[in-house]
């Protein structure tokens, strides 16, 4: 097969007077080496971890067209950031796959002439790649280069977050934005593996794309008790290790919280005994005993700084009281009947809540 004698290819530049480039350059075609294949890439995907390189800390904002180039300005923090890159045409694409067209001389590399291989070594965004052979994945008869485009970097991914828990001592995993292409991996990888797995989501159609694939643990962020389902299943599942594939806003800081409520709720099942060692001397009052586990949380609240109960708005207080309640107890279904009344007052009707158990008349 006879091959053009220059290739096209995409970079990214950082120049000197602040900019950032991206451009189709030609380059030689290059001849692979003994344990190299050359690859004409038919396809590859954008992965979130191409964009650093992509776009770097530019201002994407205000890009434009100049030519055949995408140009956008850097700004000067951006600018410090990226002092390594400029004057470099950086290559982009870390992954793809296409058909081998040309082999290096070793028996490795000449049996995949004519493969149709998936291949992870960067440049990918261009029209021919030579990579080693050990950088790329014979996929199967039939399969196609669309098909086997990303067979790297999620893949990959997904087959380290089982890995991590092992070596770290974990027992459990929290993940976000659980119904991606990634996370749906993840939820098949942890069930061959025995690994209890926290989906989160953020809609009700990935809660079902997820309970399809035979996901157990997933909670939507959307619902109004997210973080009380959220503190139940790191309960139930144990997880002290979670992937935030987010970035941005709370949802860090609510699943810290909610491991902290399941770490809290195990404390204060512990038997009575070494509640009791742990919370310190019986209080009492009138003659009554302090139950334990309400000293313990009261301790807990101390050690951590809270606010006592009191002296805020009713619906602050009901929500600290809802949070506290939940680290004593799973989510239930509160069957009993809620109504507001209106009580005789010395100076006028009070208004008050009637808390009536179902089936109590």
């Amino acid at each position: 097969m006879s091959l053009p004698k220059t290739y096209k290819s995409l970079v990214s530049t950082v120049t000197e007077d602040g900019q950032l480039r991206m451009e189709i350059v030609e380059k030689p075609m290059p001849v692979p080496k003994a344990d190299q294949v050359l690859i004409k890439v038919q396809a590859c995907p954008i992965n979130p971890s191409d964009h650093g390189v992509m776009f770097g800390y530019s201002d994407m904002s205000s890009a434009k067209n100049e030519g055949d180039a995408l140009v956008a300005p850097v700004p000067p923090m951006g600018m410090r950031m990226m002092k390594a890159r400029i004057g470099q045409a950086l290559p982009l694409g870390n992954e793809g796959a296409g058909t081998v067209v040309a082999a290096g001389e070793s028996d490795a590399a000449q049996a995949l002439m004519g493969r149709t291989v998936a291949a992870m070594g960067g440049g990918m965004y261009a029209e021919y790649r030579a990579v080693p052979v050990m950088s790329v994945l014979p996929v199967n008869d039939g399969n196609t280069a669309r098909q086997a485009a990303s067979s790297f970097v999620n893949p990959l991914t997904a087959l380290c977050f089982p890995e991590t828990i092992k070596n770290e001592g974990h027992s459990a995993i929290v993940h976000t934005a659980a119904a991606s292409n990634l996370g749906q991996m993840l939820v098949k990888i942890c069930k061959a593996d025995g690994i209890p797995l926290v989906n989160i989501v953020r809609k009700q159609e990935q809660v079902d794309i997820l309970k399809a694939i035979g996901a157990t643990h997933i909670i939507n962020s959307s619902d109004d008790d997210f973080i009380p389902k959220l503190i139940d299943a790191i309960h139930e599942t144990g997880a002290t290790l979670a992937f935030d594939a987010t970035g941005g806003g709370k949802l860090a800081s609510d699943i810290l919280t909610a491991m902290e409520g399941a770490a809290a709720r195990t404390l204060l099942n512990l038997p009575a005994a070494l509640l009791r060692v742990l919370s310190g001397k019986p209080v009492v009052r009138d003659g009554q005993t302090l139950d334990v586990q309400t000293q313990m949380l009261l301790r807990m609240q101390r050690l951590r700084g809270n606010a006592a109960i009191g002296g805020r708005a009713v619906s602050v207080e009901r929500a600290e009281m809802d949070t506290q309640a939940q680290l004593l107890e799973p989510t239930t279904e509160h069957a009993v009947e809620t109504r507001d009344i209106q009580l005789a007052g010395a100076d006028g009707p009070l208004t008050a809540r009637l808390y009536r158990p179902n089936g109590v008349t």
